[in-house]
């Protein structure tokens, strides 16, 4: 069984990435924050294997805390959710 722990920035984007993992057999959520700093220590603690970053934003600042996370903890499994993308055929269009 893979232990998850979910980062999620959008509380409704969030619920609904942990309501899809929770439905999932192989997998246990194991904890939640809004906020990757926040759940750093968390993280640390609780040495889970994959860690889901739910974000409508993937910014640099994003990516450095990804970046700092995976210094601390280079076994684990980072993966990134975003829940809107920009759409380049039409530029004031968030898909």
């Amino acid at each position: 069984m893979k232990r998850i722990f979910l980062v999620a920035n959008h509380s409704m984007f969030g619920r609904g990435v942990a309501h899809l993992l929770q439905q999932e057999p192989a997998l246990e959520l194991i904890g939640y924050e809004p906020d990757l700093d926040q759940a750093t220590p968390y993280i640390q603690e609780l040495e889970p294997d994959i860690v889901v970053l739910a974000t409508h934003d993937a910014s640099d600042l994003v990516l450095l805390g990804v970046m700092r996370l995976l210094h601390l903890m280079p076994h684990i499994k980072v993966f990134i959710l975003r829940s809107n993308i920009y759409c380049p055929v039409r530029p004031d269009c968030w898909c």
